[in-house]
């Protein structure tokens, strides 16, 4: 088996390790770095035991079951969820204490390695998102809420296999398909440049370039927190495996 080699750049001053492709950031040391990295113990948490130090967790259920994320469930995945069995049912979770923003000047990456055991029947988001406890619509319907307004990731809607990237602010999002979702572990990233005249965000699916976004009235300026949503797309249990998730930052 061949393995990536990690390297290291300097950027803004700051010891940045990359591997597999440059925008994909590994750790960064300094003095202006914000970071997060998922953390791969700490057991249970849910709407029974209460949330962790380091995240809110809002749970979405119906009459019967009760949603579980639970850390080091599994050998090399640090997050599973384990959705109740019912539609809608499922978790809403934002990292506290962890906070960025899209800023010229400021490159930031994000990325997360995850699985998902029904590649059509669930709802999915993973990214940066400005404090919200109901990324996905209300329990009545599918798709992202109409209260997501500063956000930048990937997501995929129950129905249909197509995973899409997004960045938006406010009403006005840029949008476009990225990959198709399989029940296989797939790596998904962004990679913000903080240029000051051409700013732009590249979105990544297993380090392979899925499109660019680089209209300024769709990227957020808003404070944002790594997060993700996930939900069922019906009445049967469904899982999510995070191997990873992190996010790094770089100021000036």
């Amino acid at each position: 088996m061949a393995y990536a080699k990690t390297h290291s750049k300097w950027v803004n001053g700051n010891l940045v390790f990359y591997t597999g492709h440059r925008s994909r950031w590994l750790d960064a040391l300094g003095t202006n770095v914000v970071k997060f990295e998922m953390p791969r113990v700490g057991g249970a948490f849910d709407d029974t035991t209460g949330d962790p130090t380091w995240a809110t967790c809002t749970m979405t259920e119906g009459s019967a079951g009760s949603t579980a994320v639970v850390q080091g469930a599994a050998a090399q995945k640090g997050l599973l969820i384990t959705n109740a069995g019912n539609e809608y049912d499922g978790a809403n979770i934002q990292v506290l204490g962890t906070t960025m923003a899209l800023a010229a000047t400021k490159p930031m990456y994000f990325g997360a390695k995850l699985e998902i055991a029904h590649a059509t029947s669930t709802d999915l988001f993973i990214g940066m998102s400005k404090t919200n406890t109901a990324l996905m619509k209300a329990s009545t319907a599918h798709g992202l809420h109409a209260s997501t307004k500063s956000v930048v990731g990937f997501y995929k809607t129950d129905g249909g296999t197509a995973t899409k990237y997004i960045s938006k602010k406010s009403s006005t999002a840029s949008s476009s398909s990225a990959a198709t979702m399989d029940t296989s572990a797939h790596i998904y990233e962004w990679y913000y440049n903080g240029a000051s005249s051409s700013a732009n965000i590249q979105f990544y699916v297993d380090g392979t370039l899925a499109g660019t976004v680089s209209t300024a009235g769709a990227m957020p300026t808003a404070v944002m927190r790594p997060s993700i949503c996930f939900r069922n797309g019906g009445a049967a249990v469904r899982t999510c495996n995070i191997h990873w998730w992190r996010a790094i930052q770089l100021s000036t």
